[in-house]
């Protein structure tokens, strides 16, 4: 039963993110990635993800090839 509601809360918040990063890109179209953050779905701009590896906030030899395939949606 516990396993049935992590998946269903996890649904529930990728949908929403989905749908979020959809919504911000027809406004801005600019690039939008949906990322697994901390066990959790975030909409993060592409910019702001090559900016991140320009500064080495993330691990070294990360590359936006390797992010964006382990992206769970991008737009």
């Amino acid at each position: 039963m516990i396993k049935y509601l992590q998946k269903a809360v996890f649904y529930y918040r990728f949908k929403r993110a989905v749908r979020q990063a959809n919504n911000l890109h027809s406004l801005t179209r600019a690039a939008y990635l949906v990322l697994l953050w901390k066990g959790k779905p975030i909409v993060i701009p592409k910019q702001k993800v090559k900016s991140w590896i320009k500064a080495r906030k993330l691990a070294k030899g990360v590359t936006m090839t390797q992010v964006e395939k382990g992206a769970l949606y991008s737009i």
